[in-house]
Order: C-alpha cells, then structure tokens, then sequence
C-alpha cells in the first residue's frame, strides 16, 4: 500500500551515493600568440646600488611554438640611462637566460639566436632584471615599456605592454647585503666511477643582512663528456639543498632551482659545495665555475631586493678523471 511505497522511498533517500573523483585541473591552453604583463610583475620600488632586481615580468603565450629571437623595450620615467648597469632577461627557473646587447636613447634591446622558445599551446613568463647605480636619484621613477617581440613568422599581439611604474628609494642603517664568494680548491684528481665528487667548494661571507639563494648556475669546461656527470648536488654547510639534478645539460650547465624553498645564507661564513656522480671520461678535464655575478640569483632579506654578488675563482683548479680502478682482497680465512 501507499505506507510501504513510503516506507522504501524513505529508506532510499537514506542511501548515500557514491563521491565522484575530482577532475585535475588543467594547465589553460594558449590559444593565440600573446603577450601580456604577468600578474606578479613588481610593484612599488627599486633601490639604488641593488642588482639583479625583478623590474617587470611579462607573459609570452603560443599558438603554435615560436623561438624568440629578438626583444626591444622602451625605457618610461626619469631614470638616466647611464644609472642602469645592466639589465638581464630571466626564465621561471630564476636562471638568467640573456644579458642585453644595447641601451640607447632609453630603448634596450636583446638579441640571439635564441632568447627562448614557447611550446604550442603554452605560455612563459620571462622577468626583466636590472642592476642600478647608486647615484639613481632617490623619488625618479622608471618602468620599461616591451615594444617589440621577434620570433621568425609569428606575430605577438597585445604590444605594447608597460609594466608597472617603480620609484627610485634608498636605504641605510643597514645597508645592503653583500655576499662575496670565494671558490677555493677542490682537488687535482678524480677515478672515473666515483660518486659524491666535490666540484665546487666556496666560502660565502655575508655581511650586513641575510641573504635569500633563489638560484644558482654552474657551468662546467673542459673535455669531459657530459652524459658522464650524474646526480648534481648542492650543499649548504654540509647539507644538501634543493634537488638533486639527474645531469649536466649538454652545454655544461647546471641550474639548482630554488625557489620552492627559502635558503637562508646568514651574515657571517658559510660553505656551498657542489658534487656529482662522475660514471666515466678516463683521461679527460673538468673545472666547475659560477661563472658571472648574475649566475647567482641572491635576494637581500632585509628588503627583498636582488643584489648582485662577488665572486673569487683564482683558485677553482681544474680536475683531471683518471682511469679507474678495481680493487681486489682476499678473505682471511
């Protein structure tokens, strides 16, 4: 009768159903050759005497893939351009990918034979960095305005695109931090086949306030061959930081990327060491070097600024991989 029917649609409604999966959100895909200003691109300030300072950051979406070749921005503000010391071009991974090529009448200009590829479908934010002279007048202002883009046939809309207007600050009392790097011997010889090699030693001394590693590159020069340097890692007083990196590139460079977690090189002395698995190569060389200030990503932690460090390699020796070796011993009994 009508109870019953009421009495199992009740029970009914008590059963719960089963949750579905939530779906994994996917990475949007471009579906147009854009660029556009990154929506962290800095704000506020800049300060005289910094380096490697994030000025502005742009968004380079792909249709299709396209290599950048060529970058012109135009300087906006009352910022000489003789108070710009360099400016640089840097990926997500903090590492600097390109050093400009010309600053003339306030227009910068990159250029190679690749600044930098975007996949189809995807999108790169690419950071500009600057270097400013401490003379910069404390209230001038400057932003850069990206005017044009060169990546063969393809073509960039959404130009032009300024970034957000900094204002010339400075500070004391503390001053800047500073971080001088010197790179001390590692050791003449290695056997092919051994693991944990040291690479790289350098004291790092720090002086004012702390400072932030958000990255760093090596690059690697002499005859090995690079498929043999394996598992790359890098070590903070004796501890390793970061992740280990599978390979050298087959350029010789290595890129820790730090970023993800805050490495802290406090005031006073510190050792960084790099290692790594060296599987062959007999009768070949390798020396391992930081090769320019801006090779080192270093964050003021005081004022959260890039600063540009100072770095020693007079006494970074060249290792020479010998032949190894098996060692046989007998059981005593």
């Amino acid at each position: 009768g009508s109870s019953t029917r009421s009495y199992i649609n009740s029970l009914a409604a008590g059963v719960p159903t089963t949750p579905t999966t939530p779906t994994t959100p996917t990475t949007p895909v471009a579906t147009e050759t854009k660029v556009s200003l990154a929506s962290d691109s800095p704000t506020g300030s800049v300060i005289g005497g910094a380096g490697n300072m994030n000025v502005a950051k742009y968004a380079f979406a792909a249709k299709d893939a396209v290599t950048v070749t060529e970058i012109k921005l135009t300087k906006v503000g009352v910022v000489s351009d003789a108070n710009i010391n360099n400016l640089y071009l840097a990926d997500e991974t903090g590492a600097v990918i390109a050093q400009y090529n010309s600053l003339s009448s306030g227009v910068a200009t990159f250029s190679a034979t690749k600044l930098f590829d975007v996949s189809a479908g995807a999108t790169r934010t690419v950071a500009l960095r600057m270097d400013l002279c401490t003379s910069a007048s404390a209230g001038n202002t400057i932003a850069w305005t990206l005017t044009s883009a060169t990546a063969g046939t393809a073509t960039f809309s959404g130009l032009p695109v300024t970034s957000n207007t900094l204002t010339v600050t400075s500070v004391s009392n503390p001053s800047l931090a500073t971080a001088a790097f010197d790179h001390q011997s590692v050791g003449a010889s290695t056997y092919a086949g051994t693991t944990g090699v040291t690479v790289s030693n350098a004291t790092v001394t720090v002086n004012n306030s702390a400072v932030i590693l958000k990255s760093v590159k090596y690059t690697v020069v002499g005859s090995v061959d690079m498929v043999n340097l394996k598992n790359v890692q890098l070590k903070l007083n004796g501890t390793q930081i970061g992740s280990t990196v599978a390979s050298v590139n087959s350029d010789g460079s290595v890129v820790f990327d730090l970023s993800a977690t805050e490495v802290k090189l406090p005031t006073g002395n510190s050792t960084l060491d790099a290692t790594v698995d060296v599987m062959g190569s007999p009768n070949r060389t390798m020396t391992w070097h930081i090769l320019r200030p801006y090779d080192a990503y270093l964050i003021d932690s005081q004022y959260s600024t890039g600063i540009a460090g100072s770095f020693t390699d007079t006494n970074s020796g060249e290792i020479t991989i010998n032949q190894g070796q098996i060692t046989v011993s007998f059981a005593s009994d």
